[in-house]
């Protein structure tokens, strides 16, 4: 379930624009991945003034997902592992890791 988009697939608008842009800055995948998969583009509020306009882009949820794990799966230092936690290891109030329901 990496990656997994909701119904409504969409990277950006108004609330999220901003943290998407600041991800981009910062080297992350986000972006990169959505300017890959996406379906369509679009700037939101064009009738207002500068402040308010964004940048939404909605993907094809299926690509989206399939490109952004093939991205971690090829990520060097990276393991993904899917498992159940069973309970988590906490010391001094900080979650320290989990133990899952294989051990």
């Amino acid at each position: 379930m990496v990656a997994f988009m909701p119904c409504n697939p969409s990277i950006g608008g108004p609330a999220k624009g901003t943290v998407v842009r600041e991800i981009d800055a910062l080297g992350g995948e986000m972006a990169k991945n959505i300017d890959k998969t996406h379906i369509q583009m679009r700037m939101l509020n064009t009738g207002k003034g500068p402040a308010v306009r964004a940048l939404r882009a909605q993907a094809d949820k299926f690509s989206y997902q399939h490109e952004m794990k093939k991205t971690l799966e090829n990520e060097p230092n990276l393991t993904l592992v899917q498992g159940m936690v069973e309970r988590l290891i906490v010391e001094d109030d900080i979650c320290k890791g989990v133990i899952t329901k294989t051990g």
